[in-house]
């Protein structure tokens, strides 16, 4: 009866081994579905409580506005009216709904997410107010020629105040890259594939949904790596290199592969 009990103990602990060593668990969920958003082609999403409503942008379909306790309206895509002094895009559906989308920091008041734009709906003589992301970063008709020109590859140059030594990395330089017109990011660390969502526009750049093959990587370069990515909340570029930044530090800093 022991001897089968510590054959089983060995089976467990042998397979925890290999599960640590095969796969390393980095997902991470973007709040309020947004990946899921993406998948379903909406381009904007905004959303306000007290009553809750929302609106769910596709620029080359339709938006459909929900207000709690009402019917969901659903209108046909239309172009905006922007005002790029002001930072503001509105989008008016019919003499009674209108929807402005200002560029200005905006906290959700229930869940605390920070977001970039903040958002008015009037409807007849009522206004609902909250707050929006564009989730394809191309879609937004403010963003800059500047943000357009992270839709590139670029290779680690320098992480955690060290550079990186090209020998340290038998198998290649880690490099990253971006695509803003599907909110994606694809990529290596020192021996894996890595993948993911994006999140940005000008100055601001975020990284989630992480996923990654399941090659074993010796040290930790991986881990941290991944780790500091995770903390990306801003960026700059300087002539051909791309600074990432957490709470105005940088963190990584990349050149751009020609």
């Amino acid at each position: 009866m022991i001897k089968y009990i510590l054959i089983l103990i060995l089976i467990f602990v042998f397979a925890g081994c290999s599960t640590q060593k095969d796969f390393k668990d980095t997902d991470k969920t973007e709040p309020n579905d947004y990946s899921k958003k993406r998948a379903l082609g909406i381009d904007f999403f905004a959303s306000g409580n007290e009553p809750f409503w929302s609106a769910e942008l596709d620029v080359e379909d339709s938006i459909r506005i929900f207000i709690a306790g009402e019917r969901t309206l659903r209108y046909p895509a239309t172009t905006p009216v922007i005002d790029t002094a002001a930072n503001i895009i509105m989008y008016k559906f019919d003499d009674e709904v209108t929807l402005s989308i200002k560029a200005e920091e905006c906290v959700n008041s229930m869940s605390g997410e920070k977001n970039v734009f903040s958002v008015m709906l009037s409807r007849r003589d009522k206004r609902y107010t909250g707050c929006g992301r564009y989730i394809i970063a191309t879609s937004n008709p403010l963003i800059s020629r500047e943000t357009q020109r992270l839709n590139d590859i670029w290779a680690i140059k320098w992480m955690d105040g060290k550079e990186i030594r090209r020998e340290d990395f038998p198998e290649g330089i880690p490099y990253i890259e971006l695509h803003l017109n599907d909110g994606k990011f694809y990529g290596t660390t020192n021996c894996n594939d890595i993948s993911g969502n994006i999140y940005t526009g000008d100055s601001y750049l975020y990284f989630n949904n992480f996923s990654q093959t399941k090659k074993f990587c010796e040290g930790n370069f991986e881990s941290r790596y991944i780790s500091l990515l995770k903390e990306v909340d801003s960026w700059k570029l300087e002539k051909m290199q791309l600074s990432l930044r957490s709470k105005g530090k940088e963190i990584i800093r990349y050149t751009k592969i020609d």
